[in-house]
């Protein structure tokens, strides 16, 4: 009996952990939303990590049909959505076959924004003000008037 208890122990231990990590994908996985709203998408470019998720959400009335060289999406109506698990680096730019203005980019990498060309940017720079230079002069001595006396004369 005590054998049987432990054998159906183990066996929910492992069906929990299976369907857990069924659920939470790859070790650092994560899922990210493009919301399909006002004919654009937001936000039109996005960084993620390999064996990352993207899901698009349609909030627009009209229906969007996206499509890219790794991905081709089923036509989507207001409300439904999309995903697609980028599994190798690169950049992945998509658009809506309906609406061929319509364009985003997606940068698989280690998760952070790549820079315009690829390079890192430059140091910034912290301004600096030098100080003001003020000159004093050591008042002249005055006459009787208040006029200068001109000096050695005295």
């Amino acid at each position: 009996m005590r054998s049987r208890l432990r054998h159906a122990l183990a066996l929910a231990t492992g069906s929990i952990l299976t369907v857990a990590g069924l659920q939470l994908g790859p070790a650092g996985a994560a899922d990210h939303t493009v919301e399909i709203k006002g004919l654009s998408f937001i936000p039109e470019e996005l960084a993620v990590a390999a064996g990352d998720a993207v899901t698009w959400v349609n909030q627009d009335t009209d229906a969007h049909d996206l499509q890219s060289d790794v991905f081709d999406a089923p036509p989507m109506q207001k409300g439904e959505s999309f995903s697609f698990t980028f599994p190798e680096n690169g950049e992945v730019p998509y658009s809506c076959k309906i609406h061929t203005y319509m364009r985003g980019s997606i940068t698989v990498g280690d998760g952070t924004a790549p820079e315009a060309d690829g390079e890192s940017p430059p140091p910034t720079e912290t301004p600096t003000t030098a100080a003001p230079t003020t000159t004093t002069t050591a008042p002249q001595p005055a006459g009787p008037l208040g006029l200068p006396v001109p000096l050695g004369a005295g």
